[in-house]
């Protein structure tokens, strides 16, 4: 029986049909639901990355979350200082904001991680899928305690990731984060994995939060950049890549006539390619202003 890691190298193969093949994806995504493999964790900057199905699971999820709940249960009057509350007690009520990228089981691996918060007692807020930036400002508009985000940044679509930010809403340092990597591992051998229910969380539109957020911090000048548009002095392309960042624009400056969309329909595996701003992935950008300017 071919293991996980071939499966992918199927997946992203040029002989890889959407129309045909989707049962290949289906099975790293029964496998990661189901798997009781253990996975080594690695936090890295603020996150670890994994490959769906061999050590990015549902199960292994569990663990990572349960870890982050241990850390805050058992913490130092030094590492209550870096993550930035009190105790314990204000975690619960301040609260964690899960969401997730546009990658396979996004919602599901916060359900599993939102799910060890949930049943300590903390407040949980679920954005869906949020680009990196809402999660700094949720914390902030919410006064939330942290937040889960689900994605491994620009990594290809086999990969998925989790990536923790304290309250000050910026990535955890080494302090926190090589206590996170001790205890997932320390608790991965034992675990005992539990089907996850229905998660107690509060939904939130994590885009009006942003919007809020930028109009309060002042750095975008919302009302310049919608000048411009009116005199018809801009035409805007943006490439999503199939990403989170999708609808944001059009929602952000009130959907203008002179914004261009690329590759903002739903799809896990990207196109095929890496979510990355390489030149490659720019040339779209590049043809779409050509285009523009000729007309």
């Amino acid at each position: 029986m071919e293991n996980i890691t071939q499966i992918w190298k199927k997946i992203q193969s040029p002989e890889f049909n959407p129309a045909t093949d989707m049962n290949l994806v289906e099975t790293v995504k029964q496998v990661a639901l189901t798997s009781q493999e253990s996975a080594k964790v690695s936090f890295g900057t603020s996150g670890w990355r994994g490959e769906i199905g061999s050590e990015f699971t549902l199960r292994n999820l569990q663990v990572v979350g349960a870890a982050i709940v241990r850390l805050y249960k058992e913490a130092t009057p030094e590492l209550f200082a870096a993550l930035g509350v009190k105790d314990f007690a204000e975690l619960q009520k301040r609260g964690v904001v899960v969401g997730h990228d546009n990658r396979l089981l996004g919602h599901e691996f916060c359900e599993a991680v939102a799910d060890q918060f949930a049943k300590a007692g903390v407040k949980v807020y679920y954005g869906g899928e949020m680009p990196t930036p809402e999660f700094s400002a949720a914390i902030e508009m919410l006064g939330a305690a942290c937040s889960i985000n689900m994605t491994p940044s620009h990594n290809p679509s086999h990969y998925n990731g989790i990536k923790f930010n304290p309250a000050d809403g910026g990535p955890a340092g080494p302090e926190i984060t090589n206590v996170i990597t001790k205890l997932s591992n320390e608790m991965m051998a034992t675990w005992k994995f539990e089907p996850v229910g229905k998660v107690d969380w509060e939904i939130i539109d994590s885009l009006k939060i942003y919007k809020e957020f930028l109009v309060k911090q002042g750095t975008i000048k919302f009302d310049r950049i919608k000048e411009f548009i009116k005199k018809g002095r801009l035409t805007l392309v943006c490439d999503h890549v199939h990403g989170s960042t999708r609808r944001r624009p059009a929602a952000l400056l009130d959907n203008p006539e002179c914004l261009i969309t690329l590759r903002n329909e739903d799809d896990s595996l990207f196109g095929g390619i890496a979510p990355e701003p390489s030149s490659k992935n720019l040339e779209k950008v590049r043809k779409a202003t050509a285009r523009a300017k000729s007309t």
